[in-house]
């Protein structure tokens, strides 16, 4: 009788060992597969090395302004960058990415492969742009974990074509080429302050409603990205959902 307990015991004992075990490896894969990589900001600084030639042609925006430059030292490879007006143009050195932007530009999105999109924000981090002169911005990499409680997640729970259509006397609604953009109505439980929309091509206009956000975007667009504050970045892409961008149209979606 006593081997036979010893026995069930160790048996017990040993299934137990092996449950922990299998807790103790799964639960660092699991909080691994949450794990994102996303870029900040670590330095800005005024350039006084490097100008703007006013004889370049190729250095002026669509209205005929001679650009402001930005210095972007990042850790990636190949990146993508978006602007809200659009870059002038780019080019890669050995200290750098060079964007040549609008004066008045307001906003700059990084894209690169296995990182989320990361909007650098020029005026909130104290960026201002000037004709001919460039600043620096050292973008650095990291590693940002969701512990589950600490960031949720968005999901996509409906989408139609809706019956409005943008105004056409707004001029908010056309994009940079004079093209009138597409409505895209963000529906939500909760209306959030402190959101952000990040898409290829730049944004057109956003709008905080009652019981909504209300996104222009140009008829070109492919994707959408929304963060809200305390939320895991969440990116549509409109050809994924076989939502096609005309002019004037508004979307609805409804996210929780």
């Amino acid at each position: 009788m006593s081997k036979t307990y010893s026995s069930f015991s160790y048996q017990v004992l040993s299934q137990s060992y092996s449950i922990i075990v299998f807790l103790l490896i799964a639960i660092p894969l699991s909080a691994q597969e949450e794990s994102q990589m996303m870029f900040s900001i670590s330095a800005v600084e005024k350039n006084t090395t490097h100008f703007i030639s006013k004889s370049n042609l190729k250095n002026y925006d669509a209205n005929g302004n001679l650009g402001a430059g930005l210095l972007i030292n990042i850790e990636h490879e190949n990146p993508e960058f978006t602007s809200s007006n659009g870059i002038i143009k780019q080019s890669k050195s050995d200290d750098g990415w060079h964007l040549l932007v609008s004066e008045n530009e307001r906003i700059i999105t990084v894209y690169a492969e296995g990182f989320l999109p990361f909007q650098i924000e020029l005026k909130a981090n104290e960026i201002e742009l000037e004709s001919g002169t460039y600043w620096n911005i050292e973008v650095a990499k990291k590693t940002l974990e969701n512990s589950g409680d600490i960031l949720k997640k968005l999901e996509l729970v409906g989408f139609e074509k809706s019956l409005e259509i943008l105004p056409t006397s707004d001029t908010d609604n056309y994009d940079v080429n004079g093209v009138l953009g597409v409505g895209i109505k963000i529906i939500m439980e909760e209306i959030i302050d402190e959101i952000s929309f990040i898409s290829k091509n730049g944004i057109v206009k956003e709008q905080i409603k009652k019981d909504h956000y209300l996104i222009v975007v140009s008829i070109g667009e492919r994707t959408l990205t929304i963060q809200p504050k305390g939320f895991l970045p969440y990116t549509i892409i409109f050809s994924d959902k076989e939502i096609q961008l005309e002019s004037g149209d508004i979307w609805n979606l409804e996210l929780k």
